[in-house]
C-alpha cells in the first residue's frame, strides 16, 4: 500500500509540475475579398512540449461568436518558439460576416495538466472507488 502511495504522489508532483504555454506574439488580418483570415503567432513553452492550437471567435462582449474550425497551418505538433501561421476560412464557419466588432482567442495547450488536471486519453475509465474499499460512500 506504501508503494501505490507513493507512485501516486510521484504522479501528482509531476503532473502538476507543468508550466503551461504561453502566447507571446498575435497578429491576425482578413481579406476583404476571400474573408479567409491569416494569424501569425509565436507560443512558447518553458518545459518544451509540442503545441496544439485552437482558435475561438469573441463577440465584443467577450461571448463566443465562433468556434473557428475550418484551420490550417500550424495548429498542430507546434514547436514552442517559432513564428507561425494560421489561415483560417473565415467564410466556411462564419458566412456573410465581415467587421472589427470581433477578438481572436487563440487558444494553446501542451497536452498536459490544465489547472492541476491530468490529461487522460480518449477511451473509457471507472470513476470512483470499488465497493469493497473502507470508507466507500454511496455517492
Amino acid at each position: 500500500m506504501k508503494k501505490l502511495i507513493t507512485m501516486f504522489l510521484l504522479f501528482a508532483t509531476l503532473a502538476s509540475a507543468n508550466t503551461p504555454p504561453e502566447v507571446t506574439y498575435l497578429w491576425a488580418n482578413q481579406n476583404q475579398e476571400s474573408k479567409e483570415v491569416t494569424v501569425r503567432y509565436r507560443a512558447t513553452d518553458p518545459d518544451g512540449d509540442l503545441l496544439s492550437v485552437s482558435m475561438v471567435l469573441l463577440n465584443n462582449d467577450g461571448t463566443v461568436a465562433c468556434q473557428c474550425t475550418s484551420l490550417s497551418g500550424s495548429i498542430e505538433n507546434v514547436t514552442p518558439g517559432s513564428y507561425n501561421y494560421i489561415y483560417w476560412d473565415a467564410s466556411s464557419d462564419f458566412p456573410d460576416e465581415y467587421g472589427d466588432d470581433y477578438t481572436l482567442r487563440l487558444i494553446v495547450t501542451d497536452g498536459q495538466s490544465v489547472d492541476g488536471m491530468v490529461l487522460i486519453d480518449a477511451g473509457s475509465f471507472v470513476m470512483g472507488s470499488p465497493t469493497s474499499e473502507p470508507g466507500h460512500g454511496s455517492n
